[in-house]
């Protein structure tokens, strides 16, 4: 092997940038090892800012962010690894779980108790305008 080695040609540069990977490449590689680092505890990951925006904008319980979010996650990741696939099934299906389950269901049951518990301005009248801030309106 030795003798192969010091027979063979050293590359050139050429063949040295196009071996390195492109721009966007990095960028890929960058979001995917904080997403999913190999090496790296949880405790690392915590300490990322990137990873917890990733997090943190999925949690947001309106229409459209959760997913757009994770179509970026999803463009990131590495179709060729199977790992990686798992994971961002169970990062999304759990993801929204939280955002659209519990997050949801408590901005729900919390609008509908003050609209319901609250006094109007009359208090001799518990007349409720949850017609027209109920929640679900």
């Amino acid at each position: 092997y030795e003798c192969k080695a010091a027979l063979q040609p050293l590359p050139s540069e050429e063949e040295k940038k196009k071996d390195m990977p492109s721009g966007v490449d990095c960028f890929r590689a960058s979001i995917r090892y904080i997403q999913y680092p190999y090496n790296k505890s949880i405790f690392w990951q915590v300490r990322q800012p990137v990873w917890w925006t990733l997090n943190l904008i999925t949690l947001i319980p309106w229409g459209g962010i959760l997913p757009l979010m994770f179509l970026f996650i999803f463009l990131v990741t590495d179709k060729s690894d199977e790992f990686q696939l798992v994971q961002f099934i169970l990062l999304f299906k759990g993801t929204q779980f939280i955002s659209h389950g519990i997050i949801k269901t408590a901005i729900g049951f919390f609008t509908y108790v003050g609209c319901t518990a609250a006094a109007s301005e009359d208090f001799n009248n518990w007349d409720h305008k949850c017609e027209i801030s109920g929640p679900g309106v």
